[in-house]
């Protein structure tokens, strides 16, 4: 399944709440949102920094699901591609493929 990490929201949280109205006036951190998934739980980190641009033209063109104005346009440059670039997925069924150093699975196809 499709996952975004608690560290990952938490790093970016910030510029979401800043950018959330009132979605976030009683939140005060990741761990308050009601998505995000327990790191510990995340199996599988793929890197497609380079997709991030065809991501979020994508995500743009479906306005009547999310708004131009939309806290997942918040983030600064910087900090897009490391967010938007990277897809994150845990593990429903089936056996994990071989781990990289930092312990995930970054092949679904091994």
């Amino acid at each position: 399944f499709t996952a975004v990490p608690v560290s990952v929201l938490q790093r970016n949280f910030p510029y979401m709440k800043a950018a959330g109205g009132s979605f976030f006036d009683n939140v005060e951190s990741a761990e308050g949102l009601p998505f995000g998934t327990p790191d510990e739980l995340v199996t599988t980190r793929i890197a497609a920094e380079e997709f991030t641009e065809a991501k979020m033209a994508a995500m743009r063109a479906h306005r009547s699901q999310i708004g131009e104005r939309s806290v997942f346009f918040s983030l600064p440059e910087e900090l897009a591609a490391g967010s938007w670039g990277v897809e994150y997925l845990t593990l429903v069924r089936g056996q994990l493929g071989e781990r990289a150093e930092d312990g995930f699975e970054s092949d679904l196809f091994t």
